[in-house]
């Protein structure tokens, strides 16, 4: 089994990747993540962005979603 932990000095480090996810409360559903990234993002019923499928696209171009979000509504 790999490792998820790592210890640097007084740091412990959780290498394991962390999850996609879009916080519905500060999701304005304006549509830049889906332009970004369509197979990762879609929006749902409400008019709020969801994850599709976390991989869906380059971690590159799905960073470049949640740098493109106007209300820091993604995080990983």
């Amino acid at each position: 089994r790999p490792r998820t932990m790592m210890y640097f000095g007084a740091a412990i480090i959780n290498t394991e990747k962390m999850a996609l996810n879009v916080d519905k409360n500060k999701c304005i559903g304006c549509g830049t993540c889906v332009s970004l990234c369509p197979k990762v993002f879609k929006i749902d019923d409400n008019g709020k962005a969801v994850v599709a499928d976390e991989k869906g696209d380059t971690e590159e171009n799905i960073r470049m979603a949640i740098d493109s979000c106007p209300v820091q509504a993604i995080s990983k």
